[in-house]
């Protein structure tokens, strides 16, 4: 089943490309498992993109496992966008105490509205 543990809170979309930030909150007692860029995609214009990076708010690594009752922050970063309405996929999280019980989550995005001005947390 899909969980709802995704969360995306604005976007910026420059000629250089397309900086999507989110939130991961786990509020359960397990551990949650992201795997690498190959496991989230964002489909937009008829186009499959794949992030060319997937850092925290501080330009590091992304946590590859959001501990339990936490919330991490990150920045995914694309290739330039070729429409504004698309959909981005997290495929193969997991929990420690269930690793072959993968799920996913998808977000429908409108890049116009997530672009507006707002002070994305850090």
């Amino acid at each position: 089943p899909d969980r709802d543990v995704v969360s995306v809170e604005s976007a910026e979309s420059t000629a250089a490309g397309l900086k999507i930030y989110f939130s991961i909150k786990n509020d359960t007692d397990d551990t949650l498992n992201i795997h690498d860029l190959t496991n989230i995609q964002l489909t937009i214009g008829g186009q499959i993109l794949n992030p060319t990076a997937l850092n925290d708010r501080q330009s590091g690594p992304f946590v590859k496992k959001v501990l339990s009752h936490t919330q991490d922050f990150g920045v995914l970063v694309f290739a330039p966008a070729p429409a504004n309405q698309g959909t981005l996929t997290f495929n193969q999280m997991f929990f420690e105490q269930s690793p072959n019980n993968f799920f996913q989550q998808q977000l429908d995005l409108d890049l116009q509205q997530l672009t507006q001005p707002v002070k994305p947390r850090n």
